[in-house]
């Protein structure tokens, strides 16, 4: 190789990623990458919502997310929203830390393709990816994942705007990261989930500079 590509891959945040990863793993990564976006495409919420006689795509936010759950059906019905949402990312990211040898750079590839899933399932509208993407956290930082479900819900029932405790939770678990990692390539993807997530709630971010956001 020579010293030109060297210096771009080195330089290029797709060759930091990639570098961290083997080739001896890189078949078992591509058969989770497509079966982790196909379980994120299961629309767990709207389901929920059914059990209630909702239909979550044509009502509330028509978001077909655990939050729309929350404010047609109630935190009973938002709480299985969430948990089953949450196995989504938890699943496949909990079987790349196994796979891998708890190697985080393979867990949070698969858990984004999961959260694509959730967000982009090209047939249908698609949710926020939150409760998808904190799933997957839990089985890559049990911890302190759970400190930021415990902050979420405490914004919840003090603001009940579901898009200001995703964007800030999100935004203190990426900073807290950026202190505990190592690896650039580990930065790199949350901060990469962050955009996503984020990105998912443009239009929530323009209603609340607007102050008229849907409250759950």
């Amino acid at each position: 190789m020579s010293n030109i590509t060297q210096t771009f891959i080195s330089n290029n945040l797709i060759g930091i990623i990639l570098g961290a990863i083997t080739l001896d793993h890189s078949i078992i990564l591509l058969a989770l990458i497509p079966t982790a976006y196909l379980i994120g495409r299961i629309p767990f919420s709207v389901y929920v919502a059914r059990m209630k006689g909702i239909d979550l795509l044509n009502e509330g936010s028509k978001n077909p997310g655990a939050s729309n759950v929350i404010r047609l059906a109630g935190w009973k019905y938002g709480i299985l929203a969430i948990l089953l949402d949450a196995f989504k990312g938890f699943a496949p990211a909990l079987i790349a830390q196994y796979i891998f040898d708890f190697n985080h750079i393979y867990a949070i590839v698969v858990l984004i393709c999961a959260t694509l899933g959730h967000s982009f399932p090209i047939t249908r509208k698609g949710g926020k990816g939150v409760a998808t993407t904190a799933g997957g956290m839990i089985a890559i930082y049990p911890v302190l994942t759970l400190i930021i479900a415990i902050t979420w819900f405490a914004i919840m029932k003090i603001k009940r705007l579901p898009a200001v405790a995703s964007l800030t939770c999100g935004a203190i678990f990426v900073i807290v990261v950026m202190f505990i990692e190592n690896s650039w390539s580990v930065k790199v993807l949350i901060l990469l989930s962050y955009c996503l997530l984020a990105f998912r709630h443009l239009p929530n971010i323009l209603r609340l500079f607007r102050g008229n956001e849907n409250q759950a």
